[in-house]
């Protein structure tokens, strides 16, 4: 995954734009962003999606 595409799927994320993605993906996307930029406001989007995600399942 380059960091274009990963940085694309944390700014659907940070939108609510329900990235067609999986969860597999979504770890894909914070660990490629992690290595080119280090800790940064993108990672915490996808983050935020994944709680959601696990929120909505649990209820």
């Amino acid at each position: 995954m380059t960091l274009e595409e990963a940085l694309e799927i944390s700014r659907m994320c940070k939108e609510d734009l329900y990235p067609p993605v999986n969860t597999i993906v979504l770890c894909q996307a914070i660990s490629t962003i992690v290595k080119e930029k280090g800790k940064c406001k993108e990672i915490y989007y996808i983050i935020d999606w994944l709680n959601q995600i696990y929120s909505d399942f649990k209820e």
